[in-house]
């Protein structure tokens, strides 16, 4: 039997992203609904935190367009197709060419990310530079 360790390895904080063609009327929770939303996932996980932090209830929304992964999400943004919510680290790079935008900079929601491992293994140099590696990214 193996004994784990959970371990907070770093908060990632995720933001309302559009294209940059795209002029949002209202930030109120009627205007959000009536976008349409990109997903990795029907059950909205990202986007329903989202809504409970800023709207104290799950979303009234269904996705509009569900894709495999958060790139493929942030592709799809960069398309055109819709708004989603995506972490800040996806972020820089595409902010800089000017393929997407934040469409409400207060507008955020965090996520504590965990890494699980096995206690024998906490002391290992690859285990460290790993969780090094996630807090320099996030």
């Amino acid at each position: 039997m193996y004994t784990y360790i959970g371990r907070n390895a770093v908060r990632s904080f995720s933001s309302l992203w559009i294209s940059p063609g795209y002029e949002p009327t209202g930030h109120d929770e009627a205007q959000l609904c009536s976008q349409p939303w990109i997903s990795y996932d029907l059950d909205l996980p990202i986007i329903r935190r989202f809504w409970r932090e800023h709207f104290q209830k799950r979303p009234q929304t269904h996705p509009t367009h569900v894709v495999p992964d958060l790139h493929s999400v942030l592709m799809a943004i960069e398309h055109g197709a819709g708004i989603s919510l995506l972490p800040t680290f996806m972020l820089d790079d595409h902010l800089s060419r000017n393929k997407v935008k934040i469409m409400y900079p207060s507008y955020t929601v965090h996520n504590d990310l965990y890494l699980a491992y096995q206690v024998k293994n906490r002391n290992l140099p690859h285990l460290k530079t790993l969780i090094e590696a996630l807090k320099k990214t996030v």
